[in-house]
């Protein structure tokens, strides 16, 4: 939901995104992403301020909760991207896709459905049932076991990169190009473990994409915040805008 309270939902989808629901008529860019492409206690997001840069119409796709796992099965979003001009994807949830290790729910990946048997068995002190996000179990897991938890979470990255990667060669196959935001963050529940993407998980997607945006860049100071503050926003606009320009996309007469 935007500031005012309300979600909007487009044709085809099943996820809810941060409302008023655009036009999907005319010249548009797609913003794909997770909380922090919704903006949730954000007046002006990432989105909405890459808009005001460039004259560029931007639709704001931002799910709160969705990973790798709800992008790649909406047909809805899919559907927008193909008419879009351009996509932008936030690279989000490292640590909310279906693996071996664990379940996550469909659409909203920041759910935690169920723990698979080798996970059960290589933390057997853990009650995996108290659990109903995926936060709350890495969180856990991280402070019951921090060893442990570095083999697991080189075995999520692996899976994260591979299913970003699906996502991404999908939008490929829409013929627009598709521009990869990192926003260095804290994990997106303001959790205390590590963050799970890192450098050598986003490297290999590159190759997928028409080129990388890290926001704020490297050697700049990130938000103590779960979710990142204004000025990550603005540092993320400013660095998309000159892109999007390069790719030739066009402004349209009127906003919508």
């Amino acid at each position: 939901m935007g500031l005012d309270g309300t979600y909007c939902g487009y044709v085809g989808s099943r996820l809810r995104f941060r409302g008023p629901a655009r036009s999907l008529d005319g010249p548009y860019v797609a913003a794909l992403g997770g909380a922090a492409t919704f903006g949730k206690g954000v007046a002006r997001p990432w989105p909405h301020l890459l808009e005001g840069t460039t004259g560029h119409r931007v639709v704001n796709f931002g799910a709160v909760g969705a990973g790798p796992e709800a992008l790649a099965h909406d047909l809805g979003v899919i559907a927008a991207c193909r008419r879009a001009q351009a996509v932008v994807v936030q690279l989000s949830g490292a640590g909310q896709v279906t693996t071996p290790l664990y379940r996550v729910h469909p659409r909203r990946n920041d759910r935690f459905l169920e723990a698979g048997a080798e996970l059960r068995a290589q933390w057997p002190e853990v009650d995996f049932s108290a659990f109903t996000f995926t936060g709350q179990m890495l969180d856990a897991l991280h402070a019951c076991d921090p060893g442990r938890f570095t083999a697991m979470a080189e075995r999520l990255r692996t899976a994260w990169t591979a299913r970003m990667a699906e996502v991404l060669d999908r939008l490929a196959g829409t013929g627009r190009p598709v521009l990869l935001l990192w926003l260095r963050e804290r994990p997106a529940h303001g959790g205390a473990h590590p963050a799970l993407i890192t450098r050598s998980a986003v490297d290999p997607l590159i190759a997928h994409s028409a080129g990388l945006v890290v926001a704020p860049p490297p050697g700049g100071r990130l938000s103590p915040a779960a979710l990142p503050e204004t000025a990550t926003h603005v540092a993320a606009a400013a660095a998309l805008a000159p892109l999007v320009d390069q790719l030739g996309t066009t402004r349209p007469r009127a906003a919508g």
